[in-house]
């Protein structure tokens, strides 16, 4: 384990931006906090940087370190890249072997030498990104980090974000609202909404499968009992199986106990529809 948040609670005022938080981050993954905006994602990931003190509730980082880019890269725009990233490298005194990695996995090129305040917003997230990298962090937060990139921007962020994992052991914490995005990268999600964590979801199937059928059956059988079958009128039915799920085992299945095959087809999963489900149940 590489963060432990136990009953992490942030009041403000009348305000509670953060209720009895409960969350763990494992080592090497990629997890992603969605939420609409307001919903407490900023204010956790301030308390994990000790950015802002907790009102209650501990937050057990096992000596792990942190690095983050939260609300702006934070670099000095009157500054090229490189001397923002030979300046920071000096004050975390890591070698300059180092800096060159950072540099070179950024992929900025010769843009290194030009003026941060000349760099596009995907530009200056990632020169942000590389400065959070110097000091090998074990855990690195990103808080809304494609917020302003055009499509072509948060194509190559994201790839960077890729060459993290393949590259480091560092695990990431992605906070977002937009889901296709975080859905590419991420390992696991966690759902936050009023400042309360409402569910997570890991290993998401691209896929389910569906089978329609007709029954004479009572729903109350074992064979009903065995799969995830839902009565569609008074003697169809549909049977749902997971992608991982065997789809002839659950045909021939249906066939042995003398039920009708109407229909047979795949349907993608999106994390939006999780989201909804999860958040929407919620706001009900």
């Amino acid at each position: 384990m590489l963060i432990q948040i136990s009953n992490l609670s942030k009041i403000f005022g009348d305000n509670i931006a953060l209720d009895n938080v409960n969350l763990s981050i494992k080592e090497k993954e990629i997890v992603g906090l969605l939420g609409p905006n307001g919903a407490g994602k900023s204010t956790l990931m301030k308390c994990l940087c000790s950015l802002m003190n907790p009102s209650s509730g501990t937050v057990c980082t096992y000596n792990c370190s942190i690095s983050s880019v939260i609300e702006g890269p934070g670099v000095y725009l009157d500054l090229t890249g490189r001397q923002n990233l030979n300046f920071f490298g000096s004050l975390k005194k890591v070698t300059q072997e180092r800096i060159d990695f950072c540099s070179d996995l950024i992929k900025l090129g010769s843009n290194l030498d030009r003026r941060v305040s000349t760099y596009s917003m995907g530009m200056k997230q990632r020169i942000g990104l590389a400065v959070a990298l110097l000091s090998e962090p074990d855990l690195l937060i990103l808080d809304e980090p494609t917020n302003g990139l055009d499509v072509e921007g948060i194509t190559d962020f994201l790839e960077v974000l890729e060459l993290i994992r393949s590259n480091f052991n560092t695990s990431i914490l992605l906070s977002s609202h937009k889901l296709d995005e975080v859905a590419k990268i991420s390992d696991r999600f966690v759902f936050i909404d009023n400042g309360k964590i409402l569910g997570e979801v890991e290993n998401i199937p691209q896929y389910e499968k569906i089978i329609d059928f007709k029954s004479k059956q009572n729903k109350s059988s074992d064979f009903f009992n065995e799969y995830n079958v839902t009565k569609i009128n008074h003697d169809s039915y549909r049977m749902t199986l997971a992608d991982n799920e065997n789809l002839d085992c659950a045909i021939n299945k249906i066939i042995k106990e003398q039920n009708t095959i109407i229909d047979i087809d795949k349907k993608m999963i999106d994390l939006e529809s999780i989201y909804l489900n999860i958040i929407g149940n919620k706001n009900d």
